[in-house]
């Protein structure tokens, strides 16, 4: 009898590892799907589509709240939104079982096809057409573990639990491993797997097929059960080791991307983290510093056109505003912003004109339709917390503009006038004696010539750049940077750091330019120009 019940318990034994052993879905906890009927709540709400731009709409919509969460369904077809409600909460049965802390978040079923999240206010939007497939699953990971979670990663995540639960799944194409190889390479950069790589939109087909490829080729390595187990920054570093090792294996080197790229949806704005600034890129958004190299024959840059050039512009915005940030010492103040770069509709829907350039103190985000801007947005962003009281005066604008002069989009557009207009040319050269080289010194010395030549050496908060930018120039070579800055941020302390009053410095730099620029003839044009 013994040996029949020990036999027993072998085979058991037996049988439940070769259920443990048969693959990650085998090894991963049953799904029993859940159908029921609710008691929704029909209403009329008011519906903002995030991202776009004064789009509120008040809408019919079925709304419940259970305890895994609320749940708003744009639609008022009942059997939609059950569908809808029952499978968002099988799946949020699923993670939880697995492990995960679901919470009690907002769950948005929409009509129009996009699914994306909202993490930062716990709200995942879940296309209609997409319940029961891996995007589902993908912006319920967003929502829980963050916007900016690696691309490469979720995106693969979410396909394997899609499979596991029975819902649809995505189809990638397979690629030989010799192409794949040649691929990565060749393009060591992409092997940061980031959202970017991931669609035709910013990346060719070549790219969005070999990443694809990687990615899932990688994760065929990884345990799903025990990887679900472990929090999300563990799950992602297992994921880049193994990155790593495939980087070593065909001998490249590329440099990990400090920068998130979130997926927002086909027709919503591209969005980067960095480390102290959120940049929201509308599709459609064109720099206008295009239009002048347009006018002067040079090749249009296109900041955020493909996965090259968003790598590159993210990564020179960071440094800037991480410096920025550093020279003050305000790492641990300076929190992250958002900067939107808006096109000219969105300009004109929000402030009447189509360039422009707005920080709102309330909501800490920078509004611009022109590149070259947001460091002067940014700088007013470091003034509030330098000094929380100062006014609305010259001096910040002044203080702004040193800031955004540092920049290196600030100078490309006047650089190319003063390298490509003959006129612009000569006008350097006579005011100056020497042909215009790149760089700030020469940058400054435009605002110099500026003021001279259009007699503009007025200080406005809205129109004075010309006499702010050349009026601090002036200063800093007295003074030195480190003290105009805290003269700008203080005003009230000019006469005891200097020992004179900002009218008699006004007064020193108008005749320290009027003796700079005498016997300097303005050309004919340059009243032609005004007029």
């Amino acid at each position: 009898m013994k040996s029949k019940i020990k036999a027993l318990v072998w085979l058991l034994a037996a049988l439940a590892c070769l259920a443990g052993c048969g693959g990650n879905e085998n090894a991963l906890t049953p799904v029993t799907p859940i159908e029921e009927s609710y008691e929704l709540v029909a209403k009329n709400q008011v519906y903002a589509r995030p991202a776009m731009t004064n789009t509120d709409r008040r809408l019919d919509s079925l709304t419940l709240t259970l305890e895994d969460g609320f749940y708003f369904c744009i639609t008022t077809d009942t059997e939609k939104a059950t569908e809808f409600i029952n499978a968002q909460r099988t799946l949020l049965q699923f993670l939880s079982d697995s492990g995960l802390e679901t919470g009690k978040l907002r769950y948005y079923a929409v009509d129009y096809d996009d699914s994306f999240s909202d993490s930062e206010s716990n709200k995942a939007y879940i296309a209609l057409s997409h319940v029961k497939s891996y995007r589902q699953v993908l912006v319920t990971l967003q929502t829980l573990w963050g916007d900016y979670t690696d691309y490469g990663y979720i995106y693969h995540v979410a396909n394997a639990i899609a499979a596991h639960l029975g819902w649809q799944t995505a189809t990638n194409e397979t690629v030989e491993q010799s192409v794949l190889d040649t691929f990565f390479s060749e393009n060591p950069d992409a092997l940061n797997l980031v959202y970017p790589c991931f669609t035709t939109t910013y990346a060719d087909e070549e790219t969005v097929q070999n990443c694809y490829a990687l990615s899932a080729q990688l994760f065929e390595k990884i345990d799903l059960r025990e990887a679900l187990s472990k929090p999300i920054d563990e799950q992602v570093n297992d994921f880049r080791a193994l990155v790593d090792t495939y980087a070593q294996e065909i001998s490249v080197t590329f440099e990990r991307q400090k920068n998130g790229y979130a997926y927002y949806g086909e027709y919503l704005p591209l969005k980067i983290m960095t480390t102290y600034a959120k940049l929201v890129v509308e599709h459609d958004f064109v720099d206008a510093d295009r239009a002048s190299r347009e006018k002067f024959g040079e090749q249009p840059v296109d900041y955020f056109s493909d996965y090259q050039s968003i790598f590159e512009t993210a990564n020179k915005i960071n440094e800037e505003i991480s410096s920025a940030v550093a020279y003050f010492g305000l790492e641990d103040q300076a929190g992250v912003i958002t900067i939107n770069w808006n096109n000219e509709e969105s300009a004109i829907e929000k402030c009447g004109k189509t360039v422009f350039n707005r920080y709102s103190s309330t909501s800490h985000e920078v509004d611009s339709t022109l590149i070259s801007l947001y460091m002067h947005g940014y700088y007013r962003h470091l003034a509030s917390l330098l000094n929380p009281d100062h006014g609305y005066t010259w001096q910040l604008m002044a203080f702004c503009e040193m800031g955004r002069a540092r920049s290196q989009y600030a100078q490309r557009s006047m650089e190319l006038l003063f390298t490509m207009s003959e006129k612009y040319v000569e006008l350097f050269y006579n005011c100056t004696g020497r042909t215009y080289q790149s760089g700030l010194d020469d940058y400054l010395e435009i605002y110099d010539i500026f003021c001279y030549v259009f007699d503009d050496y007025t200080f406005d908060a809205y129109y004075g750049r010309n006499g702010l930018n050349s009026f601090c120039r002036y200063l800093t070579n007295l003074y030195g940077e480190d003290t105009v800055y805290q003269l700008l941020l203080f005003p009230e302390t000019i006469e005891s750091v200097t020992g004179k009053t900002w009218e008699e410095q006004e007064a020193d730099w108008l005749a320290y330019m009027a003796e700079k620029f005498e016997g300097v003839e303005i050309p004919d044009w340059v009243a032609e120009d005004q007029e």
